[in-house]
C-alpha cells in the first residue's frame, strides 16, 4: 500500500521553503520516512534535525530535507505507519531568520519657489525620483531551485585547476568574500560539482576563489576547492 505525504494541522500558515525544526518530544519516537512512495530507502529524522515545510493546503502540511523553491509545489518525504507507541508530542519549530539593520530619520527644510500657503498638520504628498538606478539579470534554475541574480559566465580557459592559486577569473565581478553561488555546467570542471553551492573568496576585481563553507572564504588560511 503506498505511503502518505501529509500531515494534518489546521491553519499551519506556513509557506513552502520554509525552514523547520523537528522534534519526536520528551517521549515519543522520531518518525521514520522516504523519498519514495513505496518507502524504500527510508530513513528516521533525528532530533533537532532542520526540514523543510511543503504547503499542501489550508490544513495539510509535506515536509522534505530539502528546501523547495519559490512557485514549486515541491514532493515531500512519506511516512511509514505510525503505531500508537510514538507518542503526540511530535512538533515542528519555526526558525524565522533575523535581519538586523538600522533606521535614520531625517528632518529637512524644504524652499520652494512661491508662497506654500500650507499649514501645520497639512498632509502632503511628496514624489522623488531616484537620481540612480540599476538593471539586474534574474534567471531560475528549474533543477537546482534557486533564484540566480546577475550571473557569471566563464570557460574553461579562466579556470586554472590543480594548483594552490586555482582561481577563477571574472572581469569586474563586482563580488564579495563570502557571496553564495550556484556553479552549473553541462562540462563540469573538477573538483566542482554541476549544481554545487559555493563561497566566493575574493582575491581582486578580477579573480575569485570558491570554498566549500563560509567561514574559509572570508577568513585568513581558510581552505579551497578551487
Amino acid at each position: 500500500m503506498d505511503a502518505d505525504n501529509a500531515i494534518t494541522i489546521f491553519n499551519h500558515g506556513l509557506q513552502t521553503g520554509e525552514r523547520l525544526i523537528y522534534s519526536p518530544g520528551s517521549t515519543g519516537i522520531a518518525l521514520t520516512v522516504s523519498n519514495n512512495v513505496n518507502l524504500s530507502g527510508a530513513f528516521v529524522l533525528s532530533n533537532g534535525q532542520t526540514v523543510f515545510a511543503v504547503n499542501k493546503g489550508l490544513d495539510l502540511l509535506g515536509i522534505t530535507t530539502t528546501r523547495t523553491g519559490v512557485g514549486s509545489t515541491g514532493i515531500s518525504l512519506y511516512f511509514t505507519q505510525i503505531q500508537s507507541e510514538r507518542g503526540t508530542a511530535h512538533s515542528f519549530t519555526t526558525t524565522n531568520k533575523e535581519y538586523i539593520g538600522t533606521v535614520k530619520r531625517f528632518e529637512v527644510i524644504v524652499d520652494t519657489v512661491s508662497d506654500h500657503t500650507l499649514k501645520t498638520n497639512d498632509k502632503i504628498t511628496i514624489h522623488v525620483q531616484p537620481k540612480n538606478t540599476l538593471s539586474k539579470t534574474i534567471e531560475y534554475d528549474s533543477v537546482a531551485r534557486k533564484t540566480i541574480i546577475d550571473p557569471k559566465y566563464f570557460t574553461t580557459s579562466a579556470v586554472g585547476v590543480g594548483t594552490s592559486l586555482s582561481t577563477i577569473t571574472l572581469s569586474n565581478h563586482n563580488l564579495k568574500s563570502g557571496d553564495k553561488i550556484l556553479y552549473s555546467s553541462t562540462n563540469t570542471i573538477t573538483p566542482l560539482v554541476n549544481k554545487g553551492e559555493y563561497f566566493i573568496k575574493v582575491i581582486d576585481s578580477n579573480t575569485i576563489k570558491l570554498s566549500t563553507n563560509h567561514f574559509d572564504a572570508v577568513n585568513p588560511g581558510g581552505e579551497f576547492i578551487l
